[in-house]
């Protein structure tokens, strides 16, 4: 119930690795005792990477909008700016540079801090979120915070989607889709590879 089978083999796959090491470099077990065994367990169907149609990002927008303008704010983020999960969680008004319309990214996945432009379109909103946020006397420098002051992870957990649209009519996708859904869109309309590579974070222009 913790973590999906696909994680499971993935765990299965490094200790795996982890026992090979141990047998042909230290000696300390004669054969590793997971090869040709049948672990593998049936993983679920892959879920979307990126919105591909135009009706399927308006749908999710709407849809996040009328469960709070909180969460609307958050996807909106990913998907115009191409934010990871936690990165966007975890934004503050210390980083988020309205007068220079730019975002500072740090703590990264892959420990490179990065500088996001803001677009008029994400610019604006975030003006409008703000002053929602003063106008509710909210004083806490996290974007998305909770009752404590810290980042609302519940916000978009795992299951976001499922708690907001229950009869998504689209395929199965997570918070991440909008991260690649902006990389995706961004190579369509011809964008410089090298300028999306350090806009989302990238280490290697493969992985864009």
């Amino acid at each position: 119930e913790l973590i999906t089978n696909s994680s499971v083999n993935r765990y299965l796959a490094h200790f795996s690795t982890f026992l090979t090491y141990c047998t042909l470099e230290y000696e300390i077990i004669p054969s590793n005792p997971m090869i040709g065994a049948k672990l593998k367990l049936k993983e679920n169907k892959p879920r979307k990477r990126w919105l591909k149609r135009l009706e399927e990002r308006k749908s999710i927008l709407s849809k996040c909008l009328e469960y709070s303008y909180k969460l609307y704010v958050c996807a909106f983020i990913g998907l115009i700016a191409g934010t990871r999960k936690f990165e966007t969680l975890n934004l503050t008004w210390s980083n988020v540079d309205l007068e220079n319309k730019a975002m500072y990214i740090l703590d990264t996945k892959n420990k490179l801090d990065r500088t996001i432009p803001i677009p008029d379109i994400l610019f604006k909103e975030l003006q409008k979120y703000k002053e929602k946020c003063v106008s509710k006397g909210n004083r806490y420098d996290y974007l998305f915070a909770n009752e404590e002051g810290k980042p609302q992870e519940s916000l978009i957990g795992n299951t976001f989607l499922k708690k907001v649209v229950p009869n998504w009519e689209y395929e199965p996708m997570d918070f991440h889709a909008f991260r690649h859904t902006y990389i995706s869109i961004g190579s369509l309309l011809g964008y410089n590879q090298s300028i999306i590579k350090k806009i989302v974070g990238h280490k290697s222009k493969n992985v864009t």
